[in-house]
């Protein structure tokens, strides 16, 4: 990116087409984990990638602005460093959620 050393640039989700295509993928994955509550495995299984996939969005966004002078973060920014958090949650929840499952079947 070369800028004037005064010019304002924005760094969004659609400055880089890598960052435009893992950020979506993270949305959609999000999406696609809520309505696979039936088969717990595989809902934590997609999470933890969900998970690898958040951590290199945050990566490459902080990467990218790596190459710029000055500037200042949006408050919105905040909500992708949040995004592998509650992930991490979503997971905790469905392993104990899955143990007890599997000790009710026991009880039977």
């Amino acid at each position: 990116m070369e800028n004037a050393p005064n010019q304002w640039v924005e760094l969004n989700g659609q400055a880089n087409l890598l960052i435009t295509i893992l950020t979506v993928a993270v949305g959609l994955a999000s999406l696609i984990l809520v309505f696979l509550y039936k088969e717990r495995k595989r809902q934590i299984t997609f999470t933890l990638v969900t998970l690898l996939l958040s951590v290199v969005n945050i990566v490459i966004y902080i990467a990218e602005t790596g190459k710029f002078v000055n500037g200042a973060y949006a408050l919105t920014a905040a909500l992708t460093f949040l995004i592998p958090v509650f992930l991490l949650m979503a997971v905790r929840g469905i392993y104990k959620d899955e143990k007890l499952v599997k000790s009710v079947d026991r009880l039977r």
